[in-house]
């Protein structure tokens, strides 16, 4: 009786070794699993921080360049003898340039507040 115990006993050790296996290849491949997923993660956040640095970069330039006319007609406004056409004319160019950055901020808190929207930036 004695070789039957121990016989048994060997075949539960078995099991329970194969038993242990099977979970550890799970956790494994489940582990695999979550390292890959955070990889594309970080893959994807990598991506959107490059993508919201384009914008930035675009956005400066469509405001830096109204906000250097308006600066520029300004100056010229204050410095020379212009006629009364000539000062008309720069005082239009700065409406111009106002109403621009006006236009380019109305489109980004558009974009902002509605993100299906925001490809109406390349429209301007």
């Amino acid at each position: 009786m004695r070789k039957n115990e121990l016989f048994l006993a060997l075949q539960e050790l078995r099991e329970s070794h194969r038993l242990l296996g099977a979970e550890y290849q799970n956790e494994l491949e489940a582990r695999k699993r979550r390292e890959h997923e955070m990889a594309e993660l970080r893959r994807t956040m990598r991506e959107e921080r490059h993508l919201r640095s384009c914008v930035l970069v675009s956005l400066v330039h469509e405001l830096r360049a109204p906000l250097n006319g308006i600066t520029g007609f300004a100056e010229l406004l204050k410095q020379t003898d212009l006629s009364d056409d000539d000062r008309v004319q720069m005082a239009d160019h700065i409406l111009n340039a106002g109403r621009m950055m006006k236009d380019t901020l109305e489109m980004i808190v558009t974009a902002n507040n509605n993100p299906e929207n925001s490809n109406n930036f390349d429209q301007n």
